[in-house]
């Protein structure tokens, strides 16, 4: 009896501990927002402590008002949604103040998060008519997409069984149908907030026009304090982790390439305290003191000069290009360009300008707007030169002074010994 109660008194205390660990929900009345946030839209999660939402100035949000379970997780320090416990749409109209002037007031509209590239490139928000259209554009492509891979199968076996009869086939091998790239969310119903910078206030009203309680909001709808262009550049060696030019005081350096590839962007600069709140309300990490920029829509469309003594006055135009695994058992990949517009789901690739550095000093880079330089555009990349040899042998010279000394010391000893 004495050897069960022995691990029954250390499991009591550990169940106990685990049963208090177990966070206690509450039910709120919350927001879900399906933000712009410079780059393409976000989710965002607001809980009724902080009561204070963000967006962007002059570009489409869509607001949800829901009823969840919310509870306190420690470990990230703020509030977290159990969607899976409760998950209620709240009925009502948005209305939207300034001050005590009624400007806006809302009705609920269908909408779709649209991937132009596939499930993880940048998403584009359609609203209304135009939202059910786009639905049902993409389950009309994905059932021709289905029954064209259900005949190309059929036709592909048959193919095969030729071919094990008769010998190799004269006639071509059935070609794959190309899979749909482009991507349509469910419709869902949202309200659809597009306001110039200032601070709003927000709430849902019922039917008679009374205010729903909890439903209250404090908006700010902030704006960048500068806009301009930015560049992504690809270097191949690592065509994973491009670099980053917000400005043009920013020099650009490539090392161990003939060429970088490059990306021009709308980058824009925000208040490091707003922004962090507009996609996530909750955020204590950030500061009001500082700023931060961040990228946006890529710019392709407008051709590229190259300056200075590699460059001679060059212009190049974008092209399309594919990340290919090398083959065999060697580990790598290469990149080449090719003609198609649109990428497969099983392949990477980007679009970008190819910019070829010199093997000793600089080339720069701009965008055209016209015959002119576009504003802020201008870059400088630099090429580095690798010196292994010089780090690895400054890095030797310690371990040389050592040895060193530990041979003389040695040495000494000997002398003192034999004397």
């Amino acid at each position: 009896m004495k050897r069960l109660l022995v691990p029954l008194a250390i499991a009591l205390p550990l169940l106990a501990s685990a049963v208090a660990a177990q966070p206690q929900s509450t039910t709120q009345l919350v927001y879900g927002l399906n933000a712009f946030d410079g780059e393409g839209y976000s989710a965002v999660f607001s809980p009724s402590d902080p009561p204070n939402l963000y967006l962007l100035a002059d570009n489409p949000s869509v607001l949800q008002v829901k009823r969840t379970e919310v509870y306190y997780w420690p470990a990230t320090e703020q509030y977290v949604p159990d969607w899976g416990a409760r998950n209620e749409d709240v009925e009502g109209r948005l209305q939207i103040r300034q001050g005590s002037n009624i400007l806006h007031t809302l009705q609920r509209q269908p909408f779709v998060l649209v991937f132009p590239q596939g499930s993880y490139g940048p998403r584009q928000l359609v609203t209304g008519e135009a939202a059910i259209a786009a639905y049902d554009e993409r389950l009309r492509l994905q059932s021709e997409y289905e029954r064209a891979l259900d005949q190309f199968r059929r036709e592909h076996d048959k193919w095969l069984e030729r071919a094990r009869r008769q010998g190799p086939a004269s006639e071509p091998k059935p070609q794959e149908p190309e899979k749909p790239t482009r991507v349509v969310s469910k419709p869902m119903q949202g309200f659809v907030v597009n306001l110039p910078a200032g601070r709003y206030s927000l709430a849902l009203v019922a039917s008679e026009g009374s205010e729903i309680a909890g439903s209250r909001r404090e908006l700010t709808v902030l704006t960048a304090r500068r806009r301009g262009i930015g560049y992504r550049v690809i270097p191949p060696a690592r065509w994973t982790s491009p670099l980053e030019s917000y400005t043009q005081r920013s020099v650009i350096y490539a090392t161990g390439s003939d060429s970088v590839f490059v990306q021009p962007m709308v980058v824009q600069e925000f208040n490091e305290l707003l922004y962090a709140r507009l996609k996530n309300p909750q955020d204590k990490t950030a500061s009001a003191a500082r700023w931060t920029w961040v990228g946006g829509q890529m710019e392709f469309g407008r051709p590229m000069q190259l300056g200075g003594a590699a460059g001679a006055g060059r212009v190049v135009a974008s092209s399309q290009y594919l990340v290919e695994q090398v083959e065999g058992q060697r580990l790598g990949y290469r990149i080449v360009r090719h003609t198609r517009e649109t990428l497969q789901p099983h392949e990477r690739g980007f679009r970008a300008y190819e910019v070829p550095v010199p093997a000793s000093g600089r080339i720069r880079i701009a965008l055209l707007c016209g015959d002119e330089v576009c504003p802020a555009s201008e870059r400088e990349i630099r090429r580095v030169r690798s010196h292994f040899g010089i780090l690895y042998g400054l890095a030797a010279v310690p371990l040389v002074v050592a040895l060193g000394l530990v041979v003389r010391r040695r040495t000494r000893s000997r002398i003192s010994t034999v004397a």
